[in-house]
């Protein structure tokens, strides 16, 4: 992810929680007061959720995928036409050495999982 995404997904990181705590409070400090100051407390969370905590949620989902683009761009680029197939082998051989790990031998307590070169088929 770029300096700047980052920084922009932090900024909706905390656009979102940081509204979010601060109407919970809110909301404590509205129990047991008058009417008119329980209107007021829920007009300024409603109007801050749609200011504040949407768009802030909607600058991490954009920033997201944002990052998922570049990511998929750079393995292009840094791996044009194996990458898939390799991370697939990756993904296999990881699963298969947990799957080894969980149900080998529970008598020896060893499995028989090596780290092997992807094919280059």
């Amino acid at each position: 992810m770029l300096r700047g995404l980052k920084i922009v997904h932090f900024c909706g990181l905390v656009l979102s929680l940081g509204s979010i705590f601060t109407f919970i409070v809110i909301s404590a400090l509205l129990e047991g007061a008058s009417l008119e100051n329980i209107v007021f407390g829920r007009k300024i969370i409603s109007t801050g959720t749609n200011v504040l905590t949407v768009p802030g949620i909607l600058v991490l989902a954009i920033t997201g995928v944002l990052d998922g683009i570049q990511a998929l761009w750079l393995e292009k680029l840094i791996f044009p036409a194996q990458a898939p197939a390799h991370y697939t082998d990756c993904c296999k051989r990881i699963i298969f050495c947990f799957a080894l790990s969980k149900l080998g031998d529970r008598n020896s307590g060893s499995f028989a999982c090596t780290r092997s070169a992807p094919s280059t088929v």
